[in-house]
C-alpha cells in the first residue's frame, strides 16, 4: 500500500474480513471480473446473514424468554417492508 500523507504505511480497510486463507473456490488475481463479483456477492450475503443474528441464537432466545423483541424485530414492526435499508 502507498504511504499515507504523514509518510507512514497506509492502513488497508477491507469491506469484508479475509476469507479462510486460500480456499479453492476463491477467484485468483487474474480472474474474470464477473467471477470476482459473484464471489464477493456470496461473501457479502454470508456476512449480512451473520450480522442479522445480532448476538447469536442464544441471546435472541434469552430476549424472547424475557418477553422482549430484538432491535431488528422492533424495527421490522416500526417500518414498512421496503422503507428501511440497513447500511454498514
Amino acid at each position: 500500500a502507498p504511504p499515507s500523507r504523514d509518510g507512514r504505511p497506509a492502513t488497508v480497510h477491507h469491506v469484508l474480513p479475509p476469507s479462510d486463507g486460500g480456499r479453492s473456490d476463491e477467484p485468483s488475481a487474474g480472474s474474470d471480473p464477473s467471477t470476482v463479483k459473484r464471489h464477493f456477492r456470496r461473501r457479502l450475503d454470508s456476512a449480512r446473514a451473520d450480522s442479522a443474528l445480532g448476538g447469536g441464537p442464544d441471546r435472541i432466545r434469552r430476549q424472547h424468554a424475557r418477553g422482549s423483541l430484538t432491535a431488528r424485530e422492533r424495527l421490522g414492526l416500526l417500518f414498512d417492508g421496503d422503507t428501511f435499508r440497513e447500511v454498514d
